[in-house]
């Protein structure tokens, strides 16, 4: 039996931690206990992981919008994505 906990000062959860996890626990000697997301110094429970993983579906493209809802870029980025949908064979 293993337990992990998520560093929640990191902002995200990427797949390369996720991997991570899965490699600790399919190692011969998986660690009981591990932290991912963050550098343990003290108890040096922490998970290594290495280099991003993409999990991107092959041919797939994707688009970041946002914005801070004063300045007008939500309302411009809907029109974006209202023009990708109509206008290409894009999903959006």
């Amino acid at each position: 039996m293993t337990a992990g906990e998520y560093a929640l000062a990191m902002k995200e959860f990427t797949p390369v931690m996720v991997k991570a996890v899965y490699d600790n626990l399919d190692s011969e000697t998986p660690k009981k206990k591990y932290i991912i997301g963050c550098d343990d110094d003290v108890t040096f429970t922490s998970l290594p992981y290495g280099a991003p993983v993409d999990v991107t579906p092959e041919g797939n493209k994707s688009c970041v919008f946002w914005g801070l809802g004063s300045d007008g870029t939500i309302g411009a980025s809907k029109t974006i994505i209202d023009t990708i949908a109509m206008n290409t064979e894009l999903y959006a």
